[in-house]
């Protein structure tokens, strides 16, 4: 059976490229990068796949936005994340980095980092407790290699399924990571309600107790009221 051809998905303006071996467009990916905020600087796109979450980012923020990066792994995703760079936002700097996150030596700081992570675990672990743990060190890991990435003043921003979010907000606060926003999203379907959670992460430069920051349980409770009012 013969490939079928890539196909073009049309979006405030811009133009994307998205081949059937590529990860494909998301709702989600929409939503970040829609609803991204304070983007300045160097902006990063981790895992970027078609590279719509940071070019959509970034061309809501052209007079702010020095320069947009894409790391990505997947050989496959290349071909379609180079033709959406070259034909998107021409006027600004691009660069484009073939490899693994946890393994990137960074040229320069960010100073926004936007990410869809993958939350989805595989491997067939039957123990609870194995599998809490898996996921722990999964995003332990991750969000330590985002945080080397920071700037100074800068924030990670990932979407999430609502109901897995605590995790990476527990082990931002481990690390030593704060969070300044938690925006909840509802899409009601036909078949069950779907919740994002849009989760903002700047450097800690404070030693934590003098910040007063709540802790873990207390934070998550602030969370959850500043969500029913967003």
């Amino acid at each position: 059976m013969a490939n079928k051809p890539p196909s073009t998905f049309h979006y405030r303006g811009l133009t994307f490229i998205q081949s059937t071996t590529t990860h494909r467009i998301t709702t989600d990916s929409l939503i970040l990068g829609n609803y991204a905020h304070s983007i300045h600087g160097h902006l990063l796109d981790v895992g970027a796949a078609t590279g719509i979450i940071g070019l959509l980012a970034a061309s809501q923020h052209l007079t702010e936005v020095k320069s947009i990066t894409a790391i990505e792994q997947d050989s496959h995703s290349i071909p379609d994340l180079q033709t959406n760079y070259h034909t998107n936002l021409p006027h600004l700097t691009k660069y484009l980095i073939h490899q693994n996150l946890l393994t990137l030596v960074p040229p320069r700081p960010y100073h926004t980092i936007l990410c869809n992570p993958p939350y989805h675990e595989g491997g067939h672990i039957t123990s609870p407790k194995a599998l809490t743990r898996q996921r722990y060190f999964h995003i332990h890991q991750w969000l330590s290699a985002l945080q080397a990435l920071l700037a100074p003043r800068g924030t990670i921003q990932l979407i999430l399924p609502s109901h897995l979010s605590s995790p990476w907000i527990q082990a931002a606060l481990t690390i030593g990571l704060r969070y300044t926003h938690h925006h909840q999203l509802h899409s009601p379907s036909s078949h069950q309600a779907k919740s994002r959670s849009l989760l903002t992460f700047t450097h800690h430069h404070i030693p934590f107790a003098q910040q007063h920051t709540p802790d873990y349980h207390t934070a998550l409770s602030h969370i959850k009221y500043q969500s029913s009012n967003v």
